[in-house]
């Protein structure tokens, strides 16, 4: 029944192979509670990387306020704030969302109206404000109506030419529909009209940014690459931000635009090359970070801690940020702890918006704590971050490390609850439906066992602890055709010795 997927890859294998095997022995309840430990060691807490750096607003140094929770109690203030400012928006905006993290896309698709018609008339009574435009163009953009919202930024532009947010917005809104060029193009325009302004070349990083991940991702299909076309300089020429570097390299704001590019471009390098090197694994637990890599990444670290201890304005934000992640590429968790702790505290949860939150603040710190193998602290770090939703969007990777974390804690309950949580958010989590797996077979559910693992089976995400289940629950089931076949399949993927001794010489006669 439950057998039938997973049967027929197996029965393929079976005839390609001349290894077969029939049970030694009944199994004994010794053997079963073996089985079941091994089952869950298969199952260990080994979290993957979560390291990643996208750009922040390298002006604004104090976060604005954002999104409220999505929660009853909310929305009754919302609709109170609403009551009292009917013309607001952004306030419409705001409830809409709310509503939509809610799932009740009915009554976020009439708050999301309500906002237009705010919003079109304010641009009716203020028809010369660049301001009001770019706050029109914002709601425009937050529903994904790019091109109304690119031309309320075209109209901020042609009242005020260096409108700081116009300026950055419509390159941004032309890298999201992938057209590169033309921000190029209104960039370089803008940087030949007002060649000594700070807000015509504030947009360089996101454009150098959002390009260098195009091109890697292009670089990333070549079967034979030399690593010295990945680096950034190499990629992107950087010219218009190195340029006005170099007219005035002691002024702090110029400096910073070109540092931060560089730092972000290189965190996306080392991160690519990390999950790309064939002789990385989870337990070697380091960053593939090579000589070149770490000079570069050493001349923006001298900066950032320059400036951190300074009086120049920054952001402080993102120069912990930065500090802390440079610590962690060049394999120092230990000290990006402390910096990347004060960036969460600069960056608190009510200052979080639906999509620029403190999620990827979260999973820098657990990245550090996995590479001090600081389990205790990844688990209340962990625990602290489910605890700010709806604030931080939910993660399904989050939920699952939660529950893996709860097996070697005896919380099976809890497992439980966390990896449905899991496939909830994500349908396509193959571990969620093995750890769900693994719960069914610890109650002497096997059918349960089955169906969950016939499910990871069909996404396709074959792991060596896919089979080895399979194998351990259709061991119990005397099934030995297909417990066999599982453990081979599980040794190709996992050559170790243990599951030819432990499970394939211990229970088979092999033939």
């Amino acid at each position: 029944m439950w057998q039938q997927l997973i049967l027929v890859c197996i029965l393929a294998a079976l005839s390609a192979s001349a290894q077969h095997g029939n049970f030694k022995k009944p199994l004994t309840r010794e053997d079963t509670l073996f089985l079941k430990k091994t089952a869950e060691e298969c199952f260990h807490f080994n979290p993957k990387l979560q390291f990643s750096y996208n750009n922040t607003d390298l002006a604004n140094d104090t976060p604005t306020k954002g999104d409220l929770p999505a929660n009853n109690q909310n929305i009754q203030i919302l609709e109170e704030a609403i009551r009292n400012h009917p013309g607001d928006a952004g306030l419409y905006m705001e409830l809409s969302g709310m509503y939509g993290r809610l799932g009740q896309t009915n009554q976020a698709r009439e708050a999301r109206k309500k906002a237009f018609d705010a919003a079109n008339l304010l641009a009716l009574q203020h028809p010369d404000s660049a301001q009001m435009q770019v706050s029109i163009g914002e709601i425009y953009m937050s529903a994904l109506l790019m091109d109304s919202s690119l031309a309320c930024y075209r109209r901020a532009i042609a009242l005020q030419p260096l409108n700081k947010d116009a300026n950055r917005l419509i390159p941004f809104i032309h890298i999201l529909n992938g057209h590169f060029d033309s921000a190029y193009a209104f960039i370089n325009r803008q940087i030949r009209t007002y060649p000594t302004s700070y807000e015509t070349h504030e947009a360089l990083p996101v454009y150098y940014i959002y390009k260098f991940y195009d091109q890697l991702h292009k670089y990333s299909r070549l079967r034979h690459l030399d690593e010295s076309k990945l680096f950034p300089e190499n990629i992107l020429g950087m010219k218009l931000l190195k340029d006005y570097y170099d007219e005035d390299p002691g002024d702090f704001k110029r400096e910073y635009l070109y540092r931060v590019t560089y730092q972000v471009c290189y965190s996306t390098l080392i991160t690519y090359k990390t999950v790309n090197d064939s002789l990385f694994n989870p337990r070697q637990i380091r960053f593939s970070v090579s000589l070149k890599d770490a000079e570069k990444l050493r001349e923006q670290e001298l900066f950032f801690k320059k400036h951190l201890k300074g009086k120049t304005p920054a952001n402080k934000y993102l120069v912990n940020k930065a500090l802390g992640n440079i610590c962690l590429l060049t394999n120092r968790p230990g000290e990006a702890i402390p910096f990347l702790q004060k960036t969460i505290k600069l960056k608190p949860v009510k200052y979080s918006t639906v999509g620029n939150n403190a999620s990827e603040d979260y999973d820098n710190l657990l990245t550090a704590y996995f590479l001090q193998k600081d389990t205790l602290a990844y688990e209340a770090c962990l625990q602290k971050k489910i605890k700010e939703l709806p604030a931080i969007d939910p993660v399904a990777t989050d939920y699952i490390n939660a529950g893996k974390i709860a097996i070697s804690r005896r919380q099976l309950a809890f497992a439980e609850i966390a990896f449905e949580r899991a496939l909830q958010l994500d349908s396509t989590q193959a571990d969620a439906c093995l750890g769900l797996a693994l719960l069914c077979f610890r109650k002497d559910d096997r059918e349960g066992a089955l169906r969950y693992i016939n499910q990871a089976f069909a996404m396709d995400v074959h792991t060596w602890e896919l089979y080895v289940l399979y194998g351990i629950v259709s061991l119990c089931n005397r099934d030995p055709v297909n417990a066999f076949e599982a453990f081979k399949e599980a040794r190709k993927l996992h050559n170790s010795t243990w599951i030819k001794t432990d499970l394939m010489e211990k229970y088979f006669d092999i033939f």
